[in-house]
C-alpha cells in the first residue's frame, strides 16, 4: 500500500459540519463568526452580529427569544483563513 499524499490525508480527515446562525438560521459559510462565551451552543454570523451592534431589534429579539442576552453575554470572534471553514463536500 502506497503512503498517502498530504492532500489525501487532509481530505480524509475533514469532517462535514453544518453550523447555522442562531439569529437568521443560515449555514455559516463566511470566514468570520461569533460564538457566545456564556451560551456554548450559540453561533452568530458576521451579518447578524453587525445588525445587533447597530441596534437591529429584530435580530436582538430573536436571539433573546432563544436564550441569548445580547446585553450581558460576551461574544468571541473567530476568523478562519479557509474559504469554507464549516462545510466540506469532499466525501
Amino acid at each position: 500500500m502506497q503512503p498517502k499524499t498530504k492532500e489525501e490525508e487532509e481530505k480524509q480527515l475533514k469532517i462535514q459540519v453544518y453550523i447555522s446562525c442562531w439569529a437568521c438560521g443560515k449555514i455559516l459559510l463566511d470566514t468570520i463568526r461569533y460564538k457566545c462565551l456564556h451560551c456554548e451552543w450559540v453561533d452568530i454570523c458576521r451579518v447578524c452580529h453587525e445588525k445587533t451592534e447597530g441596534g437591529d431589534s429584530t435580530v436582538v429579539e430573536e436571539l433573546r427569544r432563544r436564550g441569548h442576552d445580547t446585553n450581558t453575554h460576551i461574544l468571541q470572534r473567530f476568523c478562519f483563513a479557509d474559504d469554507t471553514p464549516y462545510i466540506s463536500n469532499d466525501f
